[in-house]
């Protein structure tokens, strides 16, 4: 595996590895899954060192104590987690309906659907951001805007484009944040239309707007302040969310409380700092209680530098 070489159909971000997990699960029984997955996550495991460096990198922010030995099979667990995932998002497209949900904070959903602005929703790496979206669009029957980051890989972006493309409806448009399309405009007009705009907001690529926050004494987070800018902007609530994976195909959804990002006075950045701290709380504390199943295969956890 040319790990280093993004562009590479063999690399890391190469489309090759997807186009065989599709055929793997097309061709396999459901009783064969967890070999699948198994040697998936072993290969990338063995094969993607720069997935592995970054995913130790935050592992060891959150157990700093724990050996060489311990450290190697959390890496492997969050891979193996990555692995099945994406085998279930592939298992949802071959048989519509599999995918069992069950929410945590049905109070927050429930607000949410009778909200009269538009609302924000930020989440995490964590379960099939697509896959959900498109289940949750319908059940608050308003149209959803979910943003994605392009792959660097151009073949694999056909790839992903062609397989979201399907899951896309009435209620959920997939919408990328790439140079030059307006996408802060586009989701500004969208909100007051009450509609829905769905964000990842736990890592930072390519030409994203970052902030840095605290996440404890020590270390530092870099998270998007999109989310927060269109909340100060449009006055629309913010729900943190998180998809949570309980076994094959079964997940569970957890809400946390809503907040805004309001101005206070003329610090703007001092605002949206304070909306985001809001946030990486959130973040923190789930990612600590399901650290394995937090897939971002950056160092995004790093020490406070201090003058």
């Amino acid at each position: 595996m040319a790990d280093e070489d993004s562009s590479a159909g063999f690399g890391a971000y190469g489309d090759f590895w997807i186009r065989y997990l599709n055929w793997g699960v097309r061709h396999c029984p459901w009783t064969v899954e967890p070999i699948l997955v198994t040697f998936y996550a072993g290969l990338f495991f063995v094969g993607a060192k720069s997935f592995r460096e970054g995913i130790a990198a935050n592992i060891r922010v959150l157990f700093p104590n724990g050996s060489r030995i311990e450290l190697a099979w959390k890496v492997y667990r969050v891979f193996w987690n990555f692995a099945a995932v994406a085998v279930d998002g592939v298992r949802a497209r071959e048989e519509p309906g599999i995918i069992e949900w069950e929410i945590d904070g049905i109070e927050a959903l429930e607000q949410m659907k009778q909200c009269e602005s538009g609302v924000i929703l930020i989440t995490a790496h964590m379960g099939n951001y697509d896959l959900a979206g498109s289940v949750f669009a319908q059940r608050f029957d308003r149209i959803m805007h979910a943003v994605r980051a392009p792959e660097r890989n151009p073949e694999l972006q056909a790839v992903r484009h062609a397989e979201l493309k399907a899951q896309q409806d009435e209620h959920y448009r997939i919408v990328y944040n790439e140079p030059g399309n307006m996408l802060a405009i586009t989701l500004a007009q969208a909100l007051p239309r009450q509609e829905a705009v769905a964000i990842q907001a736990d890592r930072i690529l390519f030409d994203v707007a970052p902030m840095r926050m605290e996440w404890d004494d020590q270390h530092t987070i870099d998270v998007p302040q999109g989310p927060f800018i269109l909340s100060l902007t449009t006055g629309c609530p913010i729900y943190p969310l998180f998809m949570i994976r309980l076994g094959r195909c079964r997940y569970r959804v957890e809400f946390g409380c809503a907040f805004h990002c309001e101005r206070t006075g003329r610090d703007k950045q001092a605002d949206l700092k304070r909306a985001a701290k809001v946030w990486v709380n959130h973040l923190r504390e789930i990612v600590k209680r399901h650290w394995s199943q937090w897939l971002v295969v950056e160092q995004n956890l790093r020490p406070e530098s201090r003058s």
